[in-house]
């Protein structure tokens, strides 16, 4: 019923979908067939396994047909829908010419478009495709219509004394789901990886939205080309200093080299550079100035970067 705990029906929260498919402990006997190697790993070195993906595929199917999650993911336009969807139902057994009608434009909108996704409408246009003697009708909600408020009434008494009915999540809940979980894994990965630190010290925390930063600014932070650090890592150089005789990494040309002089922003002690990229990267100001620092590089590269054999 709506307002219940979204429980899964061993008790156990269901928000990661692998306790579903790994650990509950209703689901055993369909994972008694599988490999003992199985038990060791987790989902993600398991997909790729076309046995696996099949067997899982038994699960879903399960959880699926036993429509065993309660509903504070379900919609009121998932409930409108039933509605609609269980009085047509009831009307189909009847020759009678029947009107049902519904003060949820939604609803009826969905169930009168050919591209409706919801699986309830398109199960009501069967419904209403094999019973002509229905027809469906809109009508204001909350103006007095005794039998709109009698269905109110019974809707809300429902919710305290009526028998649970199981509806699949939408799509928009599985696709929360999903993205909440590649953003775990996503987070998981960035945090343990072992290139980009110097981004990661700036951006911690992944997201789906892009951050506003332009190519200059992207060069600058992770450090690549033209800067002779990076350059040399390559082998492109044989020499990571700048012309000034000192080594050419974005925070030197961005404090201390006496070429950029004008660009500088204040040089921070060694404990708290991390602090200081963080800042000068989340400061519009500073970002600016970043830009015209890289600008200026990209116009003087034969004085900041003068050829190999040349550098003294």
């Amino acid at each position: 019923m709506f307002g219940k705990p979204a429980e899964y029906q061993c008790v156990q929260n269901i928000e990661s979908v692998s306790h579903v498919i790994l650990e509950c402990e209703l689901r055993r006997d369909l994972r008694s067939e599988w490999p003992k190697g199985w038990k060791n790993k987790d989902s993600k070195e398991l997909v790729p396994i076309h046995e696996f993906r099949s067997q899982t595929s038994a699960i879903v199917k399960a959880l699926y047909e036993t429509r065993s999650i309660y509903c504070p993911f379900n919609t009121v336009f998932q409930a409108e829908l039933l509605a609609i969807k269980e009085a047509c139902l009831w009307a189909s057994k009847t020759n009678q010419q029947i009107k049902v009608w519904s003060d949820s434009e939604s609803s009826l909108h969905s169930i009168a478009s050919i591209d409706t996704k919801s699986p309830i409408a398109q199960q009501t246009q069967e419904i209403l495709l094999k019973s002509t003697n229905i027809k469906l009708g809109w009508i204001k909600a909350h103006v007095g219509y005794s039998g709109n408020e009698a269905a109110d009434v019974q809707a809300k008494k429902a919710t305290q004394e009526g028998i649970p009915t199981f509806i699949p999540a939408p799509r928009n809940h599985i696709k929360s789901l999903l993205q909440k979980e590649s953003i775990t894994r996503w987070q998981k990965e960035w945090d343990n990886g072992e290139t980009g630190r110097s981004v990661h010290n700036v951006l911690p925390k992944v997201k789906a939205t892009s951050t506003p930063w332009q190519r200059p600014e992207i060069m600058f932070v992770t450090g690549h080309c033209p800067f002779p650090t990076y350059l040399k890592r390559f082998n492109i150089r044989s020499s990571d200093s700048c012309g000034c005789g000192k080594l050419g990494n974005p925070l030197r040309y961005a404090t201390s080299c006496l070429f950029t002089t004008s660009y500088h922003l204040t040089k921070p002690s060694a404990d708290l550079e991390p602090l200081w990229w963080k800042r000068v990267m989340n400061n519009n100001n500073s970002r600016a100035k970043i830009k015209k620092l890289m600008h200026f590089i990209a116009e003087n590269e034969p004085l900041l970067f003068p050829k190999d054999g040349d550098d003294n």
